[in-house]
């Protein structure tokens, strides 16, 4: 068997650091959640130029293709877990989260202040902060608080090795303060979907209220100076240990059981970032390496990092006294957890595991959650499928159906709608995401699978010519309409990231942005930003007075 390295690995980088460089050989996909693309190398899209799907039986597709939609499968999973699951979507909307919280202020800043950033250098600074106004000052400080608070809270959830020296920042209150300013700017920002009735998302003022009686209390993780708790691992290593045994086990079905694990090892497919959550999972439930890729091991695996990514307390389900957002919402804490509970209850989760059907997920799920108290992701789709049945989510469905969208904050109601999508596909499939290797290959594999993965593949990518974005093909839809929705969405994108500069950026703004495209020179693509920021703010990036640090 001839394993590929120009067609099985991707980098074995941080997650939300992946970058594409078109001239390094070892990158063969990435999926950026910052800039919502996903890329394969161009020996990738010429492997797979002869299939539209993996969903085939094994005598239809070439080793080499196999191969090669495996490494595609890898980066459509990371997709899957940024637009699907409960955290991954609050990654997701990181960024517009940041701007639409902070909008109304920053324009008061200019008002106030005038065009001068970074504006953290102006909190930086005791000399900057004290010259201005109390109410410019108090500003000033609300801005950059709200743009950190967020950082705090993604980088404790994605990587909390790293989290204890940010946490040393001044800014830094204590968790309990990031998660509601998280939280409550996620769903406020969500809010303004919601322009032909009333919200159906949980309330935020149960946050402020149940965590102000915590800090009161003296509560771990609600008040400052407050000891943080810091799982052993975040969403990093959940989400590529989740992605590469989903490939993995696509490779052995594919294979009809030639590719293992040894085979995996060979290819460098089994470093340090792959697998470090599996083998805390295997120590802590006690379970022995498996000697094979269809082991139950793999199977019960995959289940639990689907149940600790999707967190429910406050969102998509009212938040409680009984809830605890750190605990709770952190699925790195969430997964030892679960592997604790999983290591006494082994043999009756096994034994409804096998077919790994429909069935088999619901049962396995609900022994799993209903021992930790926790919601199932099943009671989680179903709430948010609940919500298809409001008028303003029918309207945005039906933009979604014809890929236009709402001018209103566009790029919510884009990740919003594809949010809401697959949680309604997973609802009625939830075996299909959860193990999808198993659907893909032989019997199995048929037209409904064949749907399921192209309906949700990730809507932008690169081509084998171009390693700028492009809308991907989608049945009926023009290449006009394509074309629109997605200008107006990295539109969006771009002042999101204009705007995180001018707060708490460490240079000035940069223009260059070859990632969204190659085809532009710097000078074009530097009037476009320019003019997406003054349409935004009323004022040119041009105008800004750049503060340098002082001495």
């Amino acid at each position: 068997m001839h394993l590929s390295s120009q067609l099985l690995l991707s980098p074995a980088q941080q997650l939300f650091l992946e970058s594409w460089s078109e001239g390094d050989s070892s990158v063969r996909g990435t999926y950026n959640p910052l800039q919502f693309v996903l890329k394969l190398s161009p020996e990738i899209h010429r492997a797979l130029s002869v299939v539209n799907s993996g969903a085939y039986e094994r005598r239809q597709l070439e080793w080499e293709t196999i191969q090669a939609f495996s490494t595609s499968l890898h980066e459509t999973v990371h997709w899957w877990q940024h637009i699907g699951s409960t955290s991954g979507f609050l990654f997701s909307i990181a960024g517009p989260i940041q701007f639409h919280g902070n909008y109304g202020y920053m324009k008061e800043f200019l008002r106030l202040v005038g065009a001068k950033m970074p504006i953290a250098r102006i909190t930086n600074s005791r000399k900057r902060l004290s010259a201005l106004p109390d109410e410019a000052a108090k500003l000033c400080n609300i801005i950059v608080n709200n743009y950190q608070d967020i950082e705090f809270y993604y980088h404790y959830q994605s990587s909390p090795s790293n989290f204890k020296e940010m946490s040393k920042s001044f800014y830094f209150e204590c968790l309990g303060h990031s998660f509601d300013i998280a939280y409550g700017n996620a769903i406020t920002t969500l809010d303004s979907v919601f322009v032909d009735s009333d919200t159906v998302l949980p309330r935020t003022d149960s946050f402020v209220e149940i965590h102000g009686r915590r800090k009161e209390q003296k509560v771990m993780g609600y008040y400052y100076g407050s000891p943080i708790l810091l799982p052993p691992f975040g969403t990093q290593y959940i989400f590529e240990a989740q992605a590469r045994f989903v490939q993995l086990q696509y490779l052995f079905f594919a294979s009809g059981g030639k590719f293992n694990f040894d085979e995996a090892r060979a290819a460098g497919m089994l470093s340090e970032l792959y697998v470090h959550a599996f083998e805390v999972y295997l120590n802590l439930t006690k379970q022995d390496y498996p000697r094979y890729l269809d082991d139950h091991a793999i199977g019960l695996f995959l289940l639990i990092c689907d149940i600790a990514i999707n967190p429910t307390a406050g969102f998509p389900i009212a938040y409680n006294a009984r809830n605890d957002t750190i605990r709770d919402n952190t699925p790195g804490i969430r997964f030892i957890r679960i592997c604790e509970f999983v290591r006494s209850n082994i043999q009756e989760i096994v034994s409804v595991l096998s077919s790994y059907d429909k069935d088999a997920y619901v049962k396995a799920a609900d022994i799993i959650c209903d021992g930790l108290n926790i919601d199932s992701p099943m009671k989680a789709t179903s709430v948010i499928n609940g919500w298809r049945e409001d008028k303003s989510i029918v309207n945005l469905m039906k933009e979604h159906e014809k890929f236009e969208y709402d001018g209103r904050n566009m790029s919510i109601r884009f990740l919003f709608a594809h949010f809401i999508e697959f949680c309604s596909n997973k609802l009625a499939r939830p075996d299909f995401f959860c193990w999808p290797a198993h659907w893909m290959v032989g019997d199995r594999a048929g037209k409904a699978s064949q749907s399921l993965f192209y309906t949700h593949q990730a809507p932008f990518v690169n081509d084998e010519n171009d390693d700028g974005i492009h809308a991907r093909i989608r049945l009926g839809i023009s290449d006009e309409v394509l074309l629109k929705t997605m200008n107006d969405f990295y539109s969006s994108i771009l002042i999101y990231e204009m705007s995180r500069q001018w707060a708490v950026g460490n240079n000035w703004f940069k223009y260059d942005q070859e990632w969204l495209s190659t085809k532009h020179e710097y000078t074009d693509m530097k009037k476009w930003v320019d003019t997406e920021f003054k349409n935004t703010f009323g004022i040119s990036t041009e105008c800004f007075e750049y503060l340098r640090p002082l001495e």
